[in-house]
């Protein structure tokens, strides 16, 4: 007796919505993956550009707050952690505990933006403003663009968060949002390490 080991061909319409169901998550991972580049490239004429002078950063320039950045940067870890545990509790059907555990994730992230604007109006009091050189600019600029990151990811979250109170959200939509700010939070700890502790390292 022939026991047939063909595995039975997935209906069109299941395959289509398997596919449709993954869009969300391939679309988000390929615009990372360009954003990653996106930063790569403005790292790399960062670290380039410090090799080319003397003193990197200039000792004319104010000292950038260290501990209090470090702090801030428990804050956004703290806040991709809690939106990793919302993912997850979400995945598995406790929609009440999902909705607490983003809602800290969000808050914790928008503290992490306020912090970085009142270090922003300290360092321009200081006198390191935008046009005081290149290592002021490539700071502004590299800190700058990861907050807008931050901004709009935190924008997609919550309007996904409010969404999620009228209508029922797709897993995998909800899973793209938590991509992007996993990245935001992760790049930071990089960002936070070449800007603030490391300069110009090559």
């Amino acid at each position: 007796m022939n026991i047939s080991t063909e595995v039975p061909a997935l209906p069109v319409d299941t395959a289509l919505d398997k596919r449709r169901a993954a869009a969300p998550i391939v679309g988000m991972a390929l615009f990372i993956l360009t954003e990653a580049m996106f930063f790569a490239a403005i790292v790399s004429a960062y670290l380039v550009t410090s090799t080319q002078t003397e003193a990197w950063p200039p000792p004319e320039m104010p000292t950038l707050p260290i501990g209090i950045s470090a702090f801030n940067a428990v804050v956004l870890l703290a806040s991709g952690l809690f939106v990793a545990i919302a993912e997850k509790t979400r995945k598995r059907g406790k929609e009440n505990r999902h909705r607490e555990f983003l809602t800290v994730g969000l808050v914790s992230g928008l503290c992490f933006l306020l912090f970085q604007g009142s270090e922003w109006v300290r360092m321009i009091g200081n006198g390191m403003n935008f046009a005081s050189g290149t290592y002021a600019s490539f700071f502004y600029l590299i800190v700058g663009i990861h907050g807008l990151h931050v901004c709009c990811a935190l924008a997609y979250l919550g309007f996904i968060f409010v969404r999620g109170q009228k209508e029922d959200i797709d897993h995998e939509i909800f899973k793209a949002a938590c991509m992007l700010w996993y990245f935001v939070v992760a790049l930071w700890p990089i960002l936070y390490a070449l800007v603030y502790l490391y300069p110009g390292v090559v």
